[in-house]
């Protein structure tokens, strides 16, 4: 929801005037959406007000999970007209191509979050020696450690896993572990 997008009403007709968007937008999920998009992490190092400032940010935190349960919400409705489903329906090449898309998005989505948890684990200092250490990235740029993390992730759920990125202390085992696991499982349910 925003300003700028419609709603069905209760009668069941699609809403689309301005003002009454607005009216109903500010309503509902203006405030817990302000309140949302603001930076707690960084107030609670200009302000000092003691213990209370930790709960308060935490607190403020949780709104986005509102947010986030409203998108999931969202993402439930059927968004495609019933007319372009029937068109691809009747097109076995539009099918095969749209079952591709989506294989490809799924896996592209699960590597690039997998990608992004790896180089968090290599952040870690409570380990001597890490992944990033290992291969000397801990001065390189974001771009290039994100390339090595997807490469590392995309080689290990393919299970071809090279050897030339491995896992180095005992976090980075279990990461990899639960990695292949979740890999498995996600090839298991896209082939079928």
């Amino acid at each position: 929801a925003s300003f700028l997008t419609g709603y069905v009403d209760q009668e069941g007709e699609l809403e689309m005037r301005l003002d009454y968007i607005a009216r109903r937008y500010s309503r509902t999920w203006l405030i817990p959406d302000v309140l949302a998009a603001i930076p707690w992490e960084w107030m609670q190092s200009w302000v000092t007000l003691g213990g209370n400032v930790a709960q308060l940010t935490k607190m403020f935190r949780a709104l986005r999970f509102a947010r986030i349960a409203r998108l999931l919400r969202f993402l439930r409705r059927d968004v495609v007209p019933e007319s372009w489903k029937n068109f691809v329906d009747s097109h076995p090449v539009l099918v095969c191509s749209c079952r591709v898309m989506v294989v490809l998005f799924v896996l592209c989505s699960i590597t690039h979050w997998f990608a992004c948890i790896w180089y968090l684990v290599g952040t870690s200092d409570e380990h001597d020696m890490t992944w990033l250490k290992k291969e000397n990235l801990q001065s390189a740029g974001v771009e290039e450690i994100y390339l090595y993390s997807l490469y590392f992730t995309l080689t290990t759920m393919t299970t071809v896993g090279y050897g030339d990125i491995t896992p180095q202390n005992y976090v980075e085992v279990c990461f990899v572990s639960v990695l292949l696991l979740i890999a498995t499982v996600v090839f298991a349910a896209l082939m079928g």
